[in-house]
């Protein structure tokens, strides 16, 4: 695995309509499934291409307006998927701190505590929005 024990992921995120928010709202979606799962770190990766516009806005979203932080850009040269394109290629890995902590009031953090509080959180989260009889 690409991330480290206690660091949430998600997997390929992708919109056909840019600018619309659906992006923003499945990346808050993911955010918060991660904190209510009580990780207090997350982790992404995504292709740039130098000079490709809409790479530049991609990176410009996840690191200037979602604070994602880059730690790590290694390149792959002008290869994309196994296509050749105009600008260097970096597969870029970035991460962010989330707060998760604030239903842990005594200061405890001993396993059991956190695994129920996960648990507490998991179930209101998924039975959200559904009917009760």
């Amino acid at each position: 695995p690409w991330c480290p024990s206690g660091v949430g992921s998600w997997g390929l995120l992708a919109v056909s309509a840019p600018r619309a928010g659906v992006g923003r709202a499945l990346v808050e979606h993911c955010e918060e499934y991660i904190k209510i799962a009580m990780l207090d770190r997350i982790r992404i990766e995504y292709f740039f291409i130098a000079g490709l516009p809409s790479s530049e806005s991609l990176r410009k979203w996840y690191e200037e307006r979602l604070n994602y932080v880059c730690f790590k850009a290694p390149s792959t040269g002008r290869s994309y998927r196994g296509n050749e394109v105009r600008g260097e290629v970096e597969f870029r890995h970035c991460e962010k701190a989330v707060e998760i902590a604030n239903d842990i009031s005594d200061g405890a953090t001993s396993e059991k505590v956190v695994f129920e509080a996960r648990r507490k959180r998991m179930a209101k989260f998924l039975l959200a929005g559904t009917k009760s009889d």
